[in-house]
């Protein structure tokens, strides 16, 4: 298993296209003339939407890579699991056992194979990676980054990464910079997305998010990495 995922190379390249843009950026006044005002907020719109989007698949991507590199590994041992996945993955598959028995077609015989199968399932410790990645889905604020890395066992990822976030960032940073900072940037994105308001995005706030996204990536890969080989030890 590789210290650096497939997940975080593909994210890196994701993100160089929204640095591009920024790059095209640059090559305007800012503020603009009024005859490049839209090609302007193209480039910083397309960069801020790209961004969350490359960070959203990183997230979902290196979780299924993960969780299939634990589970094939020859080392692999579900007694060893953190509770937390264990309970996550179990649930999981209860709520989707009780949600395909709810509908209304399906006979008494299809419903109990589907319970049956959910039982014989968690007698046999299996473990679904996408019970896992769906919780980066859609809007990958801190909540649901903290909520996604406590379900594999990780207690608060933030706290955890803080330390080298402050060294690569170059600055002391409180408690709630990182979570806070990247809701700020989705906040945006849901702005840019929603509303196409674009210029109260500023060429600072663009490069400082791409920076920030890239340092969070680096180093929930570090750390997922290594929980993952505390579990195989």
């Amino acid at each position: 298993m590789l210290r650096r995922s497939q997940a975080l190379h593909e994210f890196r390249s994701s993100i160089a296209i929204a640095e591009t843009l920024m790059k095209k950026e640059l090559h305007f006044s800012d503020p603009p003339i009024p005859r490049h005002l839209k090609e302007m907020q193209g480039l910083r719109g397309g960069a801020t939407v790209l961004m969350v989007a490359a960070f959203e698949n990183y997230l979902k991507e290196v979780i299924e890579e993960r969780m299939d590199d634990l589970v094939h590994h020859r080392k692999f041992n579900p007694k060893k699991l953190p509770d937390e996945l264990v309970f996550h993955n179990y649930n999981q598959m209860l709520i989707q056992s009780r949600d395909a028995s709810s509908l209304g077609n399906l006979s008494f015989a299809d419903k109990i194979a589907i319970f049956h199968q959910v039982a014989q399932g968690i007698i046999n410790g299996i473990i679904n990676s996408q019970f896992f990645s769906e919780l980066a889905k859609s809007n990958p604020n801190s909540k649901k980054v903290r909520k996604l890395f406590k379900s594999l066992g990780i207690q608060d990822i933030f706290l955890i990464i803080k330390p080298q976030f402050d060294i690569r960032w170059g600055i002391a940073t409180s408690n709630t910079f990182i979570p806070d900072t990247l809701d700020s940037i989705l906040d945006r994105r849901h702005k840019v997305a929603h509303t196409a308001k674009v210029m109260n995005v500023s060429r600072l706030d663009l490069q400082d998010s791409a920076r920030f996204l890239r340092i969070l990536a680096d180093l929930c890969d570090e750390e997922l990495y290594r929980h993952i080989r505390s579990i195989l030890r």
